[in-house]
């Protein structure tokens, strides 16, 4: 198999500030902001999982962990594309594609992974249509 995981999900958004604190109440973690580009992070171990870009807001796409640098070659032929240095935190080598609709594809190997954040084995509260136990979101 040639795509291990899903890493990470690719956005846009205008207010960076605004989706940074819905995505933490959401339960991310920060990672890193610089410039028009946030990064958060989940409880995993990846080195992020969600990107977003200052822009018009967007579903840009979704990165894919994959299983080897022979996989990597293969889907870079596939989408006759280069390997390159990966932009992101965690660093590795990646090659970009794009689905049929035009969402871009991101093909990471080799990205450094985090220690896993405990998440203290206290179930998520969710809000839903009979309770906001979350007040305010």
């Amino acid at each position: 198999m040639l795509i291990e995981d899903i890493e990470y999900v690719i956005f846009r958004h205008p207010d960076l500030a605004a989706v940074r604190d819905f995505m933490v109440d959401y339960g991310l973690l920060d990672l890193q902001q610089g410039g028009d580009t946030l990064y958060l992070r989940s409880y995993g171990d990846a080195p992020f999982s969600y990107v977003s870009t200052q822009g018009e807001a967007a579903f840009v796409g979704v990165g894919f962990r994959v299983s080897s640098r022979e996989a990597l070659d293969t889907l870079a032929a596939r989408f006759d594309s280069p390997v390159t240095d990966c932009p992101h935190p965690g660093g590795a080598v990646y090659t970009v594609g794009a689905d049929p609709d035009g969402r871009r594809l991101e093909f990471v190997f080799g990205a450094e992974r985090l220690p896993v954040v405990p998440s203290g084995g206290a179930p998520i509260v969710w809000n839903d249509a009979h309770a906001k136990n979350r007040l305010g979101h």
